[in-house]
């Protein structure tokens, strides 16, 4: 039994390592040892929030130079050019000026010129006039270049409902918008918020994202 002690026993150098250690031990400041976990712990809960969040998407790369990309949200999204969305059918509307802070006068209206939203959408394929079941269910988001984000119903827009003229403005006064400023144009609003500047994105989606309704006798319920 005393060989056993004896192997055991630490030698000198094993004993200035333990010292060493003990010392080091000793001199860690209280609460050093929650250090290593406490970054951990305050990030998990930004990374969970950033994961569940609906932020607005990055504008991707290829239409930073002006351009909308339109399509459904999920899937394939196309880039249309100013230079193709003015072959599509162009509008006129005037909007009244907003003033930026209460009290102050309100600039003097502007007339914007372009496509109808309707029309930039059925371009890509985004809506189906013979569908009219789709058009009272689903909603527009459209995404400005800063992210912010406004959101109209698709019957709102639609021939087939309320039909406004809301439109993608290509010119304002007659003058070109830069391809990087594009904006919506929605008349007859008290405030001009959902006349996105900047417009970067157009994307189609339905709220619920459950599985869509099957035919009901062919025809559409009110």
């Amino acid at each position: 039994m005393r060989g056993m002690v004896r192997m055991m026993r630490p030698g000198p150098g094993m004993a200035g390592i333990a010292f060493g250690v003990l010392v080091a031990v000793l001199a860690m400041p209280a609460g050093a040892g929650e250090a290593v976990a406490r970054p951990q712990e305050a990030a998990s809960p930004v990374i969970r929030v950033q994961a569940g969040a609906a932020a607005p998407a990055a504008v991707p790369p290829e239409a930073d130079s002006g351009g909308v990309l339109v399509g459904p949200r999920g899937g394939a999204m196309r880039l249309l050019t100013p230079e193709m969305l003015a072959r599509l059918p162009q509008l006129r509307v005037e909007l009244p000026g907003h003033a930026g802070q209460a009290g102050s006068p309100a600039p003097a209206p502007v007339v914007l010129e372009g496509p109808s939203l309707w029309s930039v959408l059925a371009e890509v394929g985004a809506v189906d006039p013979g569908q009219p079941r789709d058009q009272v269910r689903r909603v527009v988001l459209a995404t400005g270049r800063d992210g912010y984000v406004a959101v109209l119903a698709l019957g709102e827009i639609a021939p087939d409902f309320a039909g406004r003229p809301v439109l993608l403005a290509l010119r304002m006064d007659g003058r070109a918008l830069d391809p990087a400023a594009l904006r919506l144009a929605v008349p007859g609003e008290v405030r001009g918020g959902r006349s996105v500047r900047d417009l970067a994105r157009l994307e189609i989606l339905e709220p619920g994202g459950g599985p869509l309704p099957a035919p009901h006798g062919g025809a559409m319920r009110h």
